[in-house]
């Protein structure tokens, strides 16, 4: 089974993104802060990471989805820079973007 973490402030969108991950038979565990997903990075191998924009990654070896209310080409510049990651965005025009 999948194991995802969800790292996540809102409380709504962190439980939504869980009961339906659930819902379609995915091992979820979701989390509020940094430090408690870098915790269970430590204890679960998790094959992918759900985090909303403002989130700091704890385990840059996951793959990982960034979710983001105002995507902008600023706002994925600022997230691959703290995080130190290459990434990939596909924008709302269809339009893939690497970093």
């Amino acid at each position: 089974m999948t194991k995802i973490l969800i790292l996540e402030q809102s409380k709504s969108m962190r439980n939504s993104l869980r009961e339906r991950l659930d819902f379609e038979n995915y091992s979820t565990e979701a989390v509020d802060s940094t430090e408690a997903a870098a915790e269970l990075c430590n204890r679960i191998a998790f094959d992918v990471l759900i985090a909303g924009s403002g989130m700091t990654l704890p385990d840059r070896s996951i793959p990982t989805i960034i979710i983001d209310s105002r995507p902008t080409i600023t706002s994925a510049s600022v997230i691959t820079t703290l995080n130190s990651v290459k990434t990939t965005f596909l924008t709302p025009e269809n339009k893939i973007i690497s970093y």
